[in-house]
């Protein structure tokens, strides 16, 4: 495109530039590298669960640190801490346990809640599919 119009700007100031000269040669064409890096497998498996969201406890969460927003606790205990768990689209860490007496045939997540009780309670319960990376 850019050789079309200094071309027509040539012509119309009265330089002819024979056709030819127009198309490039090998040793005008600068070759293009293209590294492709491998890229890492994503493991992870989708399951229903229960999702509710907690406030602060004053307590150190099971894994030792202070609860902050991007925490959650689950029922499962064979998923160790620091696991991702992504919730519609937002992906959360491993960090805490829910007490034993929740339903032990469907994951629950607690999601740490940094806003107002009633917007905790107002998120209630939710069921959906949720990732657990690997």
């Amino acid at each position: 495109m850019i050789t079309l119009l200094c071309v027509v700007m040539l012509i119309s100031v009265g330089v002819f530039i024979p056709k030819d000269s127009l198309k490039p040669t090998t040793s005008q064409i600068d070759p293009i590298i293209v590294v492709v890096e491998p890229v890492e497998e994503v493991n992870y498996k989708i399951i229903p669960a229960r999702i509710t969201c907690y406030l602060e406890t004053g307590y150190n969460m099971a894994n030792g640190k202070y609860p902050e927003k991007g925490w959650v606790a689950t029922s499962d205990r064979t998923i160790p801490f620091n696991t991702e768990i992504e919730i519609n689209g937002v992906i959360y860490k491993v960090g805490d346990r829910t007490n034993n007496r929740f339903d032990k045939e469907l994951l629950t997540i607690d999601i740490y809640w940094e806003d107002t009780l009633e917007s905790c309670l107002e998120f209630g319960v939710k069921y959906k599919d949720v990732k657990i990376y690997e």
